[in-house]
């Protein structure tokens, strides 16, 4: 039975019960009555007992018709309470519960998640866990794996080295990841990637550096304590298919942003943080026209290509 339709039926019940009462008592109704309190005008009285002098009429402020005035009230609560707990017992119904809203317990387990690979049903794989040596080699299997999210960390230096068996790896996603400058230079033998996002790199201008080995990147997202100044767009310039670059706390400074200048090709530059004066910008603009430009996580005022997004 709907919300609606039990209202309704509480409503004609307790009418078909008051008209008896009312026909019992000789009371004849002024007013409507319905479970809203709202709608009870008690001041003008709802009832009138027609006695020999029609003139004349009691009022329900005492006695019996006080009495039923109270009574009715009280079903007009009673109703609205059993209402309120319907609705919250549907509501209960049709919610997980707190451990089930989580969906950890209807993830497949990673060696699933890897057989999966294995058996052509999918080319992704998304680890939310840290990754430990032991999964690291049960994945060594996922052969036909195209794209890789560690999004709980666990992708060390010695982990990234087991990233060259997938010879068809085309997207590395890797957070909570501390990957030096060895770690970069294993991922720069994967020579498939062409998408690379690495927000918490350990590694220096060098790592990055070794990253022009991959012929086909295009898109490099990065960020990491120890990545500032022009060195780090030096080796960014130096990715020959790179399109779109995402520089995450990274102080490049006036000098960094006129390096990069020399790829007026990118189509799309994100920087956060950047530390660059509004002059350089103002310089960029001129020599990159067509660049689709953020800053701080908004549109620069300057960008031509405020309505493009890759």
């Amino acid at each position: 039975m709907g919300v609606n339709q039990f209202f309704c039926r509480c409503h004609h019940m307790r009418r078909h019960a008051n008209a008896g009462r009312e026909s019992n008592l000789g009371l004849k109704p002024k007013l409507g009555f319905t479970i809203g309190m709202s709608d009870v005008d008690v001041r003008s009285g709802l009832f009138s007992r027609e006695e020999k002098h029609p003139e004349r009429t009691i009022t329900a402020y005492g006695g019996r018709h006080q009495q039923l005035l109270i009574r009715q009230f009280t079903w007009g609560a009673v109703t609205i309470a059993i209402g309120l707990l319907f609705m919250a017992g549907c509501g209960r119904s049709g919610r997980e519960s707190p451990a089930s809203g989580t969906g950890e317990e209807n993830l497949p387990s990673f060696a699933d998640r890897v057989q999966a690979v294995r058996d052509g049903k999918t080319r992704r794989i998304e680890a939310t866990e840290p990754l430990s040596l032991d999964q690291w080699d049960v994945l060594a299997g996922a052969v036909g794996l195209e794209e890789l999210v560690v999004a709980g960390g666990g992708l060390d230096d010695a982990a990234a080295e087991r990233l060259t068996a997938f010879s068809s790896l085309t997207k590395l996603v890797a957070r909570q990841s501390p990957l030096t400058d060895a770690g970069f230079a294993a991922v720069a033998r994967c020579t498939s990637l062409r998408d690379i996002n690495l927000p918490h790199a350990a590694c220096t201008a060098e790592g990055v550096k070794a990253l022009a080995a991959l012929p086909n990147l295009r898109s490099l997202r990065l960020g990491g304590e120890q990545l500032t100044g022009a060195a780090v767009c030096e080796a960014v310039v130096s990715l020959p298919k790179l399109r779109f670059l995402h520089l995450i706390d990274v102080e490049i400074g006036d000098a960094g942003l006129a390096v990069l200048e020399r790829r007026p090709d990118l189509w799309s530059l994100y920087l956060d943080a950047a530390g660059v004066s509004d002059e350089a910008w103002g310089r960029y603009f001129h020599v990159c026209p067509n660049v689709h430009v953020h800053l701080d996580q908004a549109h620069h005022d300057r960008d031509p290509g405020a309505d493009h997004h890759e």
